[in-house]
């Protein structure tokens, strides 16, 4: 029995000697390549933790006639914060979105000769600016926002709506400001009822 006991003792000795020699040094190139390691591992794990959190509509963000969708995301450790920036960011894909929406509407509006007619197109891109920069104050409709633990932090997926329609009578609106320019958007049947309905708008 002593025997069978002064083995086992000998076996775990052999075992913690051997993890002991395989520990690379303090301050050594293994030492500092297996931190990185694990630092990477830690890494890819809350990755794929996010990953796995994505909502449906994250992965794959609605699409629509009527409207422009933008996800955005945010990582923080208080909860509200993670909310707001991840609206934000939202709201900032909204925007770079919509240029490329209302350079198609215009190209309906005018036919290409007065579309490239001198000055035409440069007035027309900056409407487009203008209603752009406006979209971050008015017509935004948040319609999504799921909130996931990451670690020690949350973070927080937002989904949000801005209706197409709001944005085609905004730039109405400002191609209204030049007469020129209105006239040549008249001879378009769409435009004339957008702006029949901006001008119901206005009196309801």
């Amino acid at each position: 029995m002593k025997i069978v006991n002064i083995i086992v003792v000998m076996l775990t000795t052999t075992l913690i000697l051997s993890g002991c020699v395989n520990q690379p040094k303090p301050g050594s190139p293994e030492s500092v390549a297996l931190i990185q390691q694990k630092k990477e591992e830690k890494a890819q794990e809350i990755n794929q933790a996010k990953i796995d959190a994505l909502p449906d509509w994250a992965k794959i963000p609605p699409e629509s006639d009527l409207a422009i969708y933008g996800v955005g995301s945010s990582t923080h450790s208080d909860m509200s914060t993670a909310r707001r920036a991840a609206i934000v960011k939202a709201q900032a894909q909204i925007a770079e979105n919509l240029d490329s929406r209302l350079s198609q509407s215009t190209k309906v509006w005018f036919d290409e000769s007065t579309f490239d007619a001198t000055g035409n197109s440069d007035k027309v891109e900056q409407a487009i600016k203008t209603v752009v920069a406006e979209t971050n104050l008015r017509g935004l409709k948040v319609k999504e926002v799921k909130f996931a633990a990451t670690g020690s932090k949350v973070t927080a997926y937002a989904l949000i709506e801005y209706p197409i329609g709001d944005a085609n009578r905004a730039l109405v609106i400002q191609i209204q400001k030049d007469a020129a320019l209105a006239q040549e958007a008249r001879k378009n049947d769409a435009f004339k009822e957008l702006e029949a309905e901006v001008e119901r708008l206005k009196k309801s």
